[in-house]
């Protein structure tokens, strides 16, 4: 690959924020129910959102109610309004995002891209961090402290220029998961990349509650065991014939 064209592919670090079963959370902490027990979001007669004990018991989004207490008695049914049962309100969730939204900007520039997502181009503060840190030797890494996060990562080269700038957009996503814990109570999974496509299949790698990197020559590793369903474009019928 041309060198030039090398660079422009590598020169930014994106992360992606996904907010973890975001409606369920926001239930828990406003009922109190204990975030070990299966809670799911009930809109009429289905689930829009399922916490990840009550996965494990087998529900699914989408399930009618009537199917999901057959397999989990004790599944806990919250509505999205108690008061206004028969309206449909996004509103404690807005409320909640933007929350989470206000921690986040602290940590670069935030692209929203849904209530419960978010990308960081964290590229400035990442390049200001590196000239200053930077002069290392091989394996260095561990000496300033980047590999302490709870990363999921393979193939990262520390003698490589852009996979230690992934590995300082680590810390920072590391640091943005860990403030949005401390102010909303809320957990998030994190993915760290060279663009927004990337960062966001890393993100869904490992959930709940944990951060992934994907660099470049991670990228066909990633990409052979991902279902093109999974690729933002490729869903539905288009990503079942290809």
């Amino acid at each position: 690959m041309d060198s030039l064209l090398y660079r422009s592919l590598v020169n930014r670090v994106i992360l992606h924020i996904d907010m973890d079963a975001f409606y369920a959370q926001v239930e828990h902490r406003r009922t109190g129910i204990s975030r070990e027990e299966p809670l799911a979001v009930q809109q009429w007669e289905g689930l829009i959102a399922v916490n990840y004990p009550a996965r494990a018991r087998g529900i699914t989004r989408h399930m009618r109610v009537e199917e999901a207490k057959k397999i989990c008695p004790d599944l806990h049914l919250v509505h999205k309004r108690d008061d206004l049962p028969r309206k449909v309100s996004l509103e404690r969730y807005r409320n909640a995002s933007m929350e989470v939204f206000e921690v986040l900007q602290q940590y670069g520039i935030v692209e929203k891209a849904s209530i419960d997502e978010a990308y960081i181009d964290v590229t400035k503060t990442v390049n200001n961090l590196y000239r200053r840190i930077f002069d290392l030797e091989q394996n260095d890494a561990d000496k300033h402290g980047l590999n302490e996060t709870n990363d999921r990562f393979d193939e990262i080269n520390t003698a490589k220029e852009e996979d230690l700038k992934l590995l300082l957009g680590a810390v920072i996503c590391q640091a943005a998961r860990a403030g949005v814990l401390e102010h909303t109570s809320f957990t998030c999974s994190g993915g760290i990349s060279h663009n927004k496509m990337l960062s966001k299949l890393a993100s869904a790698r490992h959930k709940p509650n944990q951060q992934t990197i994907v660099p470049v020559q991670g990228v066909q590793s990633l990409m052979e065991q991902l279902p093109l369903k999974n690729i933002r474009g490729l869903g539905g019928k288009f990503g079942n014939q290809l």
